[in-house]
């Protein structure tokens, strides 16, 4: 008899290991277990759908669902945009009623070019009927960089499947903040106009924008509104006189970054600080950090290696030394912004979340 406990023991154990997974996320199969070295994440891949956004209709009996369909599902626990259960791959928008029928999938990666997309956590959906034409509407967003997200607006079409609305001119809406989840928020209704805010990294401000539905499209209503508080102290008023006085000129940059440096040269202009500092990032973490010396007109060069990026989206953003003490302080320094460029990085660069590298 207690030669048969052994092995009833440790079909028990492998049984409980292979179910805890994700809490809630019990109807998904899993396989691929593997640890990487240098990240020291376990990433998991997926054989069967896993739900990551689950959302009553409002007025229905109906759930509009977010499933990851291909790709794989890991932890990440370092700080970030991405900290915590990543669901990495292709997703499948999917309608069913309370009876469980499905009514309707829609492939998600469809409306990004197929490019793999990553989700953190569970969420739920923010519905609104945005363009007014008796159909629940919705934004749907990818992280940007750490200001914001690029988000997309969608409505569900009388067929049960999924549609994009169209921006004109605007592939994708930057977004900073707002009301609602972790990829989905509400864009609030002024009038006839529906506005959200972007975070503008040049100046440090919000700068609010507004979209009105036209011929079957929203178009951008024009605004230059600067979200400035009333409330700041004297310190605060001259650093942002100081960052709009000093600026960082940059020779011509490539809109698209093909390997894993950055050739940067350029003029500061104004206050002719001895250095600056940078920081490059991807949305998801920071590709590059550090300090640029300045000749005596201002003039400077410089080469700078960039760790594999998470997805296509690019920015550098350029700083001033707030307390002079020639060392990149991020909780000081960050709030004297000197300038900044956006591009894009080469397909070929880009490597999964799940797969990245931490040095």
């Amino acid at each position: 008899m207690k030669r048969m406990l052994l092995p009833i023991l440790v079909l028990l154990i492998t049984a409980a290991c292979s179910a805890r997974v994700h809490g809630e996320q019990m109807n998904s199969s899993l396989s691929s277990d593997h640890m990487t070295e240098d990240n020291q994440q376990s990433v998991i891949t997926i054989e069967t759908p896993m739900t990551v956004s689950e959302t009553l209709i409002p007025g229905t009996n109906q759930t509009l669902k977010i499933k990851l369909v291909e790709g794989s599902y890991f932890e990440d626990d370092h700080p970030g945009a991405y900290m915590g259960a990543n669901y990495e791959g292709a997703f499948e928008f999917e309608i069913s009623d309370d009876q469980g029928e499905v009514l309707g999938r829609t492939k998600v990666n469809d409306f990004y070019q197929q490019e793999s997309l990553t989700f953190v956590d569970s969420f739920e959906l923010v519905f609104h009927d945005y363009n007014e034409d008796g159909y629940w509407d919705f934004t749907l967003g990818q992280p940007m960089n750490s200001n914001g997200k690029l988000y997309k607006l969608f409505t569900i079409g009388p067929d049960y499947t999924i549609r994009e609305l169209p921006v004109k001119d605007h592939p994708e809406l930057y977004i900073s903040g707002g009301e609602g989840s972790r990829y989905s928020v509400k864009l609030e209704m002024e009038g006839e106009e529906f506005v959200y805010q972007s975070y503008d990294q040049l100046t440090g401000e919000y700068v609010h924008k507004a979209l009105k539905w036209q011929d079957d499209a929203f178009v951008e209503v024009s605004r230059d509104i600067r979200d400035i508080e009333d409330t700041q102290d004297t310190q605060d008023t001259q650093d942002t006189r100081d960052s709009q006085e000093t600026q960082v000129i940059l020779n011509d940059l490539p809109e698209t970054v093909t390997e894993l440096k950055m050739s940067l040269s350029g003029k500061l202009e104004g206050e002719l600080l001895p250095y600056f500092f940078y920081q490059i990032e991807d949305g998801h973490h920071y590709l590059a950090e550090g300090r640029i010396d300045v000749e005596d007109n201002g003039d400077f060069a410089a080469d700078i290696r960039l760790k594999s990026p998470t997805n296509g989206f690019g920015s550098i953003v350029f700083y001033g030394d707030a307390d002079h003490d020639g060392q990149f302080d991020v909780e000081k320094d960050t709030d004297r912004k000197l300038g900044n460029s956006f591009f894009q990085f080469e397909e070929s660069l880009i490597v999964p979340l799940s797969g990245l590298e931490t040095e």
